[in-house]
């Protein structure tokens, strides 16, 4: 089952107004951010009333409320952090999936809006996204999600699995014994069945997939990837290794978890597919072909990350739904007028 209902929170919020309004300073939006930051401890008199965290269901309720109205990575970012601190990697993925989708398809009128008096800089847009996904306790909550869990050895996380290894360093209050900690790490992963180590390692495939896509938008919309996003991007590679390990000793490739992080995935409305979607050996329709798109963008990510295919890829993604004079508005806007004057067209705005 699903994380979240992709179809729902991306559907257009009116014909006229696909993203709705700007609600930053209205009420639903303010009761939102206030939900989220919890209650920080209180000192009457002589008594201190504890801190108290943010009720995370009731965030991640809220969040996909304010989707009706509005399409806003700040309420996007609220809503991954809820997602993650409520349903550990498969939040992640579903997360990432719904923010990708946002960029990919709603990025000319997106919130916050791209400042139109700066031709268009996209930068208070791109520190929103970098708030969401990479502020201190969105990759701290990461890497205390799961990564295995057995009945007998306990739940393992990427911190323990660091701590274990020796890459990090912790407090002897914390009463760690490394050694013993791998040695339960490794007893959990020996201890779970194989679907579910395939079913956690398609989980990182398909969140790394949905990560790879956010980038190449930037690449293509904003001029350049942040150096902010490589902590992320550093612990997915991390977590992917360490489960692609523990499969290979069971003699399963990383195929067959992609297969399961593609199994996974749910397509978005309008036929624009999250990257992990199959597909048959022919293409059939639209869907295919941006679905298509996606999986070379993600092998040059992969293999190529140097290369400026993607960029040319994702271009022409951006024209297979649209018609005729959209497309040569596109590619070259000084021809439109001539066109427009031999077929007897009428000027659009």
């Amino acid at each position: 089952m699903a994380v979240l209902d992709l179809d729902t929170l991306l559907k257009p919020v009116s014909d006229s107004a696909p993203c709705g309004t700007d609600m930053e300073y209205e009420a639903p939006f303010l009761a939102l951010q206030e939900l989220a930051r919890g209650k920080p401890e209180q000192v009457i008199g002589d008594k201190v009333r504890p801190a108290q965290d943010p009720p995370w269901g009731k965030v991640r309720e809220a969040a996909e409320e304010i989707f009706g109205s509005t399409k806003d990575l700040r309420a996007a970012g609220i809503l991954h952090i809820a997602l993650l601190k409520t349903s550990g990697l498969a939040g992640l993925d579903a997360g990432l999936g719904l923010m990708r989708n946002m960029l990919e398809r709603y990025w000319d009128t997106l919130f916050p809006l791209l400042d139109a008096e700066d031709d268009n800089d996209p930068t208070f847009r791109v520190n929103s996204l970098i708030a969401a996904l990479v502020s201190d306790d969105a990759l701290a909550t990461l890497r205390l999600a799961p990564l295995v869990e057995s009945r007998q050895f306990g739940k393992h996380s990427l911190r323990a699995y660091r701590i274990a290894t020796g890459t990090l360093n912790v407090d002897a209050a914390e009463g760690v014994d490394p050694a013993q900690e791998l040695a339960r790490i490794e007893g959990a992963f020996s201890d779970i069945p194989t679907e579910a180590l395939t079913a956690t390692a398609g989980l990182i495939n398909s969140a790394s997939d949905h990560l790879n896509g956010i980038q190449h938008v930037l690449l293509d919309k904003a001029d350049g990837i942040p150096d902010d996003l490589k902590p992320l991007a550093a612990d997915l590679r991390e977590m992917k290794g360490l489960l692609d390990a523990q499969l290979a000793k069971r003699g399963v490739g990383a195929g067959d978890a992609e297969a399961a992080g593609e199994g996974g995935a749910e397509a978005g409305e309008g036929g624009q597919t999250q990257a992990s979607q199959p597909i048959s050996g022919t293409i059939r329709n639209r869907s295919d072909v941006i679905t298509t798109i996606d999986k070379i963008c993600d092998y040059y990510a992969r293999v190529e990350p140097s290369s400026p295919v993607p960029l040319l890829l994702q271009r022409a993604k951006r024209l297979v739904n649209k018609d005729f004079m959209d497309i040569l508005r596109d590619l070259t806007p000084n021809g439109v007028s001539e066109a427009e004057l031999i077929g007897g067209l009428e000027k659009r705005d």
